[in-house]
């Protein structure tokens, strides 16, 4: 494919193909690819030769990638939770601002309409970062897609689990101990396990003397997020639905705790 556009000339367009690698951590044995990649069907003579196709194959790598990191990270997550984290990992706004990391708009084969706007689309530039990882696939296989593609989602994966944990449950569980209650909700640590670095813990939540199914965090927050989780499940709080997603609903049954039921652990 002949430069087009900003890629004016042979060691223009070499210096950006090197200024884009070095970017994105990875050198194309083909670089025609990563030309492609850059393409936007609105800097090419012919559709076929924009990053279309590649964007196509990218998507779902980046989702192959994304789900098998979930999957491995998160062993006690239900298919719901998976589900959702991954609708924000491979996101728009998420692979927007990765390749705004990246620096791909730098690089990008544009038309001269989209070469005049102060700033691309989302969807451009969120596109370029999907055609760029099947451009990677093709040229260096899965583990070279992995490389490029988890220092790039892992971040915003903890980012997402931390704020839903500790935002939710714990908050709910109080709601409903004060308006039922008159109460609030205590949380016991019964065991920890693991190196410094590494620990996990194990808590348990209590309301009237009763202690609910206790649960295991990476953080003594995390944990207590988790064992208010199942105390709003065993009180009939909290509905998980298999098939979509899992999310949390006030039920009308206004049922009160039972001082002389011990769930225990």
């Amino acid at each position: 494919m002949e430069p087009a556009n900003q890629f004016e000339s042979h060691e223009s367009l070499e210096h950006r193909l090197d200024e884009c690698q070095r970017a994105i951590g990875y050198h194309f044995r083909d670089p025609r690819l990563l030309i492609t990649a850059l393409s936007h069907a609105s800097g090419v003579d012919r559709r076929q030769c924009s990053n279309e196709r590649l964007e196509f194959l990218g998507d779902a790598v980046l989702g192959l990638i994304v789900c098998d990191i979930l999957y491995a990270t998160y062993p006690d997550y239900l298919e719901g939770e998976l589900t959702r984290l991954k609708s924000i990992a491979v996101s728009r706004h998420t692979c927007a601002a990765a390749a705004y990391g990246l620096r791909l708009h730098e690089f990008l084969v544009l038309g001269k309409g989209m070469m005049t706007q102060d700033r691309l689309p989302p969807s451009v530039i969120a596109a370029t970062l999907e055609a760029v990882i099947g451009a990677v696939f093709i040229d260096g296989g899965l583990e070279a897609a992995k490389a490029l593609v988890e220092p790039l989602i892992r971040p915003v994966i903890s980012s997402v689990v931390h704020n839903a944990i500790e935002d939710n449950y714990k908050s709910l569980l109080q709601q409903y101990a004060q308006r039922n209650l008159g109460t609030t909700p205590s949380y016991h640590l019964i065991e920890e396990r693991g190196p410094d670095h590494g620990k996990t813990f194990l808590v348990t939540a209590e309301l009237c003397g009763v202690r609910y199914r206790p649960a295991w965090g990476h953080s003594k927050k995390e944990a207590e997020q988790k064992a208010a989780r199942n105390a709003l499940a065993e009180l009939r709080q909290l509905l998980v639905e298999d098939s979509d997603s899992s999310r949390v609903r006030e039920l009308e049954s206004k049922g009160r705790c039972d001082p002389t039921r011990d769930l225990g652990d």
